[in-house]
């Protein structure tokens, strides 16, 4: 029983850290946890640290009041608050247990069953390879058994750490992720907690807090993509740049026009809506622009009929795609891709139609155009940018390169423009970015897209 313990204890070290080199070592500190009913106790448990790179022999010892016949046991592994680990079997059998990724095996011999009255004993040996991490999060591993009459057998905890101090430092830091970690899943029921999610989640929260302690002009938060790796933030980014070499007619400024010294339509817009897992921004950024003419209406139609797939696209060829087709409203035919998967094309029947398709490149040519309607816009946008943590404020940092975004600009000030995103109402302003104004931050200002729309719009649907 103990060597599913001792294997608990080892593989938790795999969820983060530090790769050791040799020499690191795994302190176990250990706790009787069983009450009067409970007729085995343990005594002893020794060594009480684990060595890396070598193999160490385990002794767990203790004492049993009543003969056990046979035995069956539970462990469960925690990280803070987070179940990591549960597992069940016959506490009797011996067996080798391969640890993950060739990083070492344990050898365990099992009880003796039947198990008589008295002194109890458990001989395992544990190899470890040199090569796996040895910095950990606090693990509490529990270990209860019960005996083949229903009885309680036995009840053990585990708890692990680095013995190393400055190894030790990191983990109580960890204990301050932890209290916002719960607080992030009070704000997002539906996120299932994991390990995994737990490692981003921390280290997206170091960012934050970096930045923030700088004092620039603008600050990062906690949002929905908080616990995301910035591999899986990658998704959200889906401007196919090699499908925006569309030729378009340019959108020609009236000099005798009026430019107002600001624009805000963010009331005339639908509420915000959410992309999720599929990479369809260019979606929504092409119909914030049918939006804006009334009426909430479908990306799922662009997905499913234009792109049939979540890998991404454009969306100047967008609109005019639609301009052929027609568009459907959002409630005939509503967004399901946001689990990564385009549907099928169905039959709709269009109640808004697309024209007079143009391109707009320049801050004053989108600001001319912003005195009519919203404008979708492009820009370079890396998966591991500051822009994913944006909270309040004018942002007027570099974006990065190698992916891109689309969203649609909904307004500006004297030095921003109002960017409407596709990634909730949660995520900063309210769904909304103010963005710098006047310098083609990250390109934003040299891929514009806009049309006039007419028909049936129906009234918006807030989604």
């Amino acid at each position: 029983m103990h060597c599913l313990v001792m294997y608990r204890a080892v593989t938790s070290a795999l969820i983060g850290g530090a790769v050791a080199s040799g020499g690191g070592t795994i302190k176990l500190d250990w706790s009787d946890c069983g009450d009067s009913s409970t007729h085995g106790h343990i005594t002893s448990l020794a060594p009480t640290s684990v060595n890396l790179g070598t193999k160490t022999s385990l002794v767990g010892k203790g004492k049993v009041d009543e003969a056990i016949p046979a035995a069956s046991y539970k462990v469960v592994a925690k990280e803070g608050f987070i179940p990591i680990f549960s597992h069940s079997g016959d506490a009797c059998k011996p067996d080798t247990i391969k640890l993950p990724a060739g990083t070492g095996e344990i050898n365990m011999k099992g009880f003796k069953c039947p198990m008589s009255a008295g002194d109890l004993e458990l001989d395992l040996d544990l190899t470890l390879s040199s090569a796996i991490p040895a910095k950990l999060a606090r693990v509490t591993i529990e270990l209860t058994a019960q005996s083949s009459t229903g009885d309680k057998a036995l009840c053990a905890k585990i708890k692990t750490s680095p013995a190393d101090t400055s190894e030790m430092l990191s983990v109580v830091a960890t204990q301050d992720c932890q209290n916002e970690y719960q607080s992030f899943l009070q704000a997002y029921p539906n996120k299932v907690p994991s390990p995994e999610g737990y490692a981003s989640f921390c280290r997206n929260l170091e960012a934050v807090e970096k930045h923030n302690s700088a004092n620039s002009g603008w600050s990062m938060g906690i949002n929905e993509f908080s616990d995301w790796t910035d591999d899986e933030k990658a998704v959200l980014l889906g401007w196919d740049m090699s499908d925006s070499s569309t030729e378009l007619t340019t959108f020609k400024v009236d000099p005798s026009e009026e430019v107002r010294a600001g624009v805000d339509w963010r009331s005339k817009m639908p509420a915000v809506k959410n992309q999720k897992g599929c990479g369809s921004c260019w979606a929504f950024s092409a119909i914030d622009v049918v939006d804006f003419f009334g009426g909430s209406h479908s990306e799922e139609e662009l997905v499913d009929c234009y792109k049939g797939s979540c890998a991404g696209g454009d969306p100047r060829a967008a609109m005019q795609y639609l301009s052929q087709k027609g568009v459907a409203s959002e409630s005939a035919y509503p967004y399901t891709a946001g689990s990564g998967h385009a549907s099928t094309c169905h039959h709709f029947t269009p109640i808004a139609r697309v024209s007079n398709v143009q391109g707009v490149s320049g801050a004053s040519s989108i600001a001319s155009a912003l005195q009519h309607q919203a404008v979708s816009v492009c820009f370079r946008l890396a998966r591991g940018s500051p822009f994913m943590h944006y909270h309040s404020g004018i942002y007027d940092q570099e974006c990065g390169t190698g992916e891109g975004h689309c969203v649609a600009a909904v307004g500006y000030a004297s030095d921003y423009w109002i960017i409407r995103n596709s990634w909730g109402s949660g995520w900063g302003q309210d769904g909304h970015i103010y963005f710098k104004k006047g310098s083609n931050l990250c390109g934003m200002e040299s891929h514009g897209t806009i049309a006039q729309v007419s028909g049936s719009a129906e009234k918006a649907v807030v989604v």
